[in-house]
């Protein structure tokens, strides 16, 4: 049996569209990640660590920012580069992960990887950028931990968000001083559980740091879209605080 030709045309036509639909569907979402301006590279001990730089016009601060080991942490860090630009940040989304062998959570590599932190505050407090000397970190999951260990080596960092984290009971009583701390965590977490962050609010206490806590009763290890962008709201809040008193509002 011979289709007519309209039939044939109707067929090539939907198959084309179809064709165009799947290709949309699947490179849209890359157009709609956040492009950085640039990269940057600092030195850690002989091996080159490179970071996605996401610029602000005038930025009056720097966020380190260290993202969790998965490939949702590195999407929820793009964009939270790009929020925190838009809010007068140079934000330095750093590959610390690349400095070791391995991303397994040993205390080794948790010491390594505290130590790239503390190499790109050294050479960002090196250069004469008098506007944006300020250094605050932003720890996701993996890298909150990594966070912590670093602000607690009195290398010049000036505020800490962390985001999801556990800090290993090894590291607990080497935490001697740390600038005031944001622990961002969802109650219904089952990966790190509360507990862990409820653990860190204590030794806050103990030690008298400046902590604040923001518990997201509903929220478990990856947030809702709604909760990110209210722990968003918090810790740029938080940073504004303690970084700069007059840190420029920007649009919400």
């Amino acid at each position: 049996m011979i289709s007519p030709w309209w039939y044939s045309r109707f067929s090539d036509m939907f198959l084309r569209g179809l064709a165009a639909s799947i290709f949309l569907w699947w490179v849209l979402p890359l157009l709609a990640q956040p492009v950085p301006v640039e990269y940057a590279t600092f030195m850690s001990h002989g091996k080159a660590i490179s970071c996605t730089v996401f610029e602000a016009h005038d930025a009056v601060a720097t966020i380190i920012l260290l993202r969790g080991s998965g490939p949702t942490d590195l999407s929820l860090a793009r964009s939270q580069g790009r929020f925190f630009a838009d809010h007068g940040f140079r934000v330095l989304l750093a590959d610390y992960l690349s400095a070791t062998p391995s991303a397994a959570p040993t205390p080794a590599n948790y010491r390594r990887w505290a130590q790239v932190v503390d190499d790109i505050a050294a050479e960002l407090r090196s250069r004469p950028l008098p506007r944006n000397r300020k250094i605050a970190l932003i720890g996701q999951s993996l890298g909150a931990p990594v966070a912590i260990l670093a602000g607690s080596r009195k290398t010049g960092i000036d505020a800490i968000a962390e985001w999801s984290g556990v800090l290993p009971n090894e590291f607990f009583s080497q935490v001697q001083n740390l600038p005031p701390l944001l622990i961002i965590h969802g109650e219904q977490d089952e990966q790190v559980p509360i507990v862990n962050a409820r653990q860190l609010v204590r030794l806050c206490e103990l030690k008298d740091f400046t902590c604040e806590a923001g518990l997201y009763p509903d929220e478990g290890h990856l947030f809702s879209n709604k909760a990110i962008d209210a722990a968003n709201q918090r810790t740029l809040t938080f940073f504004r605080t303690y970084l700069w008193a007059n840190l420029p509002k920007r649009a919400e």
